[in-house]
């Protein structure tokens, strides 16, 4: 790795490590508390995501039949289609959307299962509003996004909560697997869902990577910034989609203005 990357992330690891612990002291509120958390790692998408993506906060995800998902506390989008923005809240058409990010103060189960619950709430995509074209795949596509991310600034051991993984994804069947990317305990560790290890890797006990299965990775002090670099090429990857992607907003007005039939006399 490019030494001044290197340095630059993993100073950027402990900068989001300190300013999530600082706020976690000097305020009492909880729910300020995990604002200000979301706001961090909010800036720090904003600031590291380049021009080819939006990022809100407190959206809504919608159908073009206007079926609307929990509210996430972070978002990235294209720009390809429209957002409903406000100062207060956001809705953006869920064919818009890139990934989404639940954020957490301290990840227990409950908070896992809450944000896994969050993830299976997102509408699915409609094939009337995007395309996938010139020898693009939709299935592909569809299966890699939007992306699911949990940031959390402190959790419960990594061994309890990749355990609470493996039952929740037994329990949930139908949960997205293909779609979640990671679970990241900022300067910690991480969990991934190994879909498949193609050249055979081990983990840091010497311990076979098998796929379909969950992989908790510690987080070492000298590779701090390689869990958000991995935020970050996850989502940049979307881009390679943008020369196949069609987004017809057509559906959308359609529906609204359909289910309301009218008479012009009255």
């Amino acid at each position: 790795m490019n030494k001044l990357i290197k340095e630059y992330f993993d100073s950027l690891a402990e900068i989001l490590s300190y300013e999530g612990d600082t706020y976690g002291r000097i305020v009492r509120h909880k729910g300020l508390i995990g604002s200000n958390r979301e706001e961090v790692f909010y800036n720090f998408l904003v600031d590291h995501l380049g021009n080819s993506f939006d990022c809100y906060r407190n959206v809504q995800i919608i159908d073009s039949k206007g079926n609307l998902s929990r509210e996430f506390d972070i978002v990235v989008t294209n720009r390809l289609s429209m957002t409903l923005n406000s100062r207060r809240t956001s809705i953006v058409p869920v064919e818009s959307l890139v990934a989404v990010f639940s954020i957490k103060s301290n990840l227990n189960k409950d908070e896992l299962i809450d944000s896994f619950d969050l993830f299976k709430s997102i509408p699915q995509f409609s094939k009337d509003v995007l395309q996938v074209n010139n020898g693009g795949n939709y299935d592909n596509f569809t299966s890699n996004f939007p992306v699911y991310f949990v940031i959390a600034f402190k959790a419960a051991s990594g061994e309890l909560i990749k355990g609470e993984c493996e039952k929740y994804l037994s329990s949930n069947p139908d949960f997205r697997i293909s779609n979640f990317n990671s679970i990241c305990v900022i300067n910690e560790y991480d969990i991934h869902y190994v879909h498949d290890v193609g050249i055979q890797r081990k983990d840091i006990r010497g311990n076979d990577i098998k796929s379909n299965q969950f992989f908790l990775g510690h987080i070492q002090k000298h590779f701090a910034g390689i869990a958000l670099i991995d935020v970050l090429l996850r989502i940049s990857r979307y881009s390679t989609w943008f020369p196949f992607l069609n987004i017809d907003m057509h559906e959308y007005y359609k529906y609204s203005y359909e289910i309301y039939s009218f008479d012009p006399e009255k």
